[in-house]
């Protein structure tokens, strides 16, 4: 899934004395990160000094770098554009659609391997010297699974054990921030800011999932996956590290007043939960396959440990201070509904097309506190203030084999609309998809390619400031098949 609190503090003048709060940056709903917001509203309490009634805007918030929106795994399912609902043939539709297990006629071993590289170029009104173009590119373990198939009452049954790596949070990003308060009538006084910003953010969000097929009738088939979402397997969460070093410069009429600030918070979250994936596939007839698949809401537990450090100090008048604290809490995140449907063509036996429709119902998307309030992860608002819609996908791919004699050669390519949840309206990705796949013998050996990209899009990102940015991003997966 970005979720958007980067927990960057706000600056603000108490007197002639700048203190500092940490406060939200936002990012972009991301099916995770949005414990983040409501952190900086938990801690803001305890971790500085209140505000008086002249404020410094937020600072630039970080967005989280992976597709907000669950697209599956695999080389396969990627070359065509994710088109995979009425399609899914190989292990990973686990993830897709669990009926397609269906597909495996021998028992199998596979893994899958991606490389993600994604460009972020932001323009901001305000604080122009921090408009940059931010990348992060990282490679990991996409996909492992064994599969097996086996007759039980009469019945064509095929099971499966999956390791799934999700979603990517790894991110870094260096950027100074300006601020001067002459031109704000919000401000009394002529308040200069200068702010270095480094960001680090690493993490992983993973699920076991078992998953079953099972073959009803001739032509109908059932699918189903357990998703467990635990840390008891590997790291399954996300650290933050923020290190800000600012310079200040306060004027009150003939007064003027200089400091210096020195903020950093270090957040670890671990993500836990569970939930189903139940799929459908229905072949009308020899040419076309309906297929269906649903995905469960559920309630993830966030286990939140931070620390903060804020070193303050003022040259004329001279003055210092240091604050430290630190903070375990338990959150939890309401993860929203998903569903979708697919019709899969086959004119022949070497040519087939899929089309997708999938819906997420991010209006359903809620971040609880320990005292139950609920607040929307993407807006920041409570949630009965928030705007946010549900997304809708579309998805079509196909797929030609080439059969050779001792070889089969498979091209693949497709294009998808993949929008992100947004404040009004959701913001619109679109992207393509290519990809190869040779079968020797017991082995099969798959590579894709996907391009998506955003314009003017992650408006909601910088709180305060009107922002927009345009998103480049590239993936690259390989897949290695062994059938038994």
């Amino acid at each position: 899934m970005n979720l958007r609190n980067a927990l960057f503090p706000i600056y603000s003048v108490r007197g002639v004395i700048v203190s500092f709060k940490l406060n939200t940056t936002e990012f972009k709903p991301s099916i995770f990160i949005a414990v983040l917001l409501l952190i900086q509203i938990l801690t803001s309490s305890f971790l500085f000094c209140p505000l008086s009634s002249a404020q410094l805007p937020l600072e630039p918030e970080i967005e989280f770098s992976s597709s907000l929106n669950p697209v599956g795994s695999g080389a396969r399912a990627l070359g065509m554009g994710g088109a995979f609902i009425a399609f899914a043939d190989d292990a990973t539709a686990a993830s897709w659609n669990p009926a397609g297990l269906k597909h495996l006629l021998r028992p199998e071993v596979s893994v899958v391997a991606n490389y993600d590289n994604r460009g972020e170029r932001f323009s901001f009104t305000r604080s122009q010297d921090a408009s940059n173009e931010y990348k992060i590119s990282n490679e990991d373990l996409n996909y492992l699974s064994m599969a097996y198939p086996f007759m039980w009452l009469d019945r064509n049954i095929i099971i499966s054990l999956n390791y799934q790596n999700l979603y990517s949070l790894d991110r870094r990003m260096q950027f100074q921030w300006k601020f001067d308060s002459s031109d704000d009538p919000n401000f009394p006084s002529n308040l200069s800011y200068v702010s270095n910003v480094n960001y680090r953010q690493e993490g992983d969000l993973r699920a076991l999932s078992p998953a079953m097929a099972v073959f009803l009738t001739p032509s109908l088939f059932f699918g189903m996956t357990l998703n467990f979402w635990s840390d008891k397997f590997s790291d399954n969460g996300w650290i933050e590290e923020h290190r800000e070093l600012g310079q200040w410069i306060l004027s009150d009429g003939n007064d003027i007043h200089l400091g210096d600030t020195y903020v950093e918070r270090i957040d670890h979250y671990s993500f836990s939960g569970f939930n189903m994936n139940f799929g459908l596939l229905w072949d009308i007839n020899q040419y076309i396959t309906f297929g269906a698949v649903l995905k469960t809401p559920f309630t993830a537990r966030l286990k939140h440990k931070g620390r903060s450090l804020k070193h303050q100090i003022r040259y004329i008048d001279p003055d210092e201070n240091i604050i430290q604290n630190s903070q375990t809490e338990d959150l939890k995140l309401r993860m929203p509904f998903a569903y979708g449907i697919g019709l899969a063509i086959k004119p022949t036996d070497r040519l087939i097309f899929d089309l997708d429709i999938y819906r997420m119902e991010w209006d359903d998307y809620v971040i609880i506190d320990p005292s139950g309030n609920k607040m929307d992860p993407i807006t920041g608002l409570p949630k009965g203030e928030s705007s946010i819609k549900p997304t809708h996908h579309i998805r079509l791919g196909g797929e030609y084999v080439f059969i050779l004699k001792k070889m089969t050669l498979s091209f693949r390519s497709g294009m998808f609309y993949d929008p992100e949840p947004a404040s009004g309206n959701p913001d619109d990705f679109y992207g393509l998809g290519l990809g190869v796949g040779i079968t020797l013998g017991s082995f099969a050996i798959d590579w894709a390619y996907q391009y998506r990209i955003g314009e003017n899009v992650e408006g909601d990102s910088i709180k305060g400031e009107k922002s927009s940015a345009d998103v480049k991003q590239h993936l690259f997966y390989n897949s290695i098949i062994y059938y038994f």
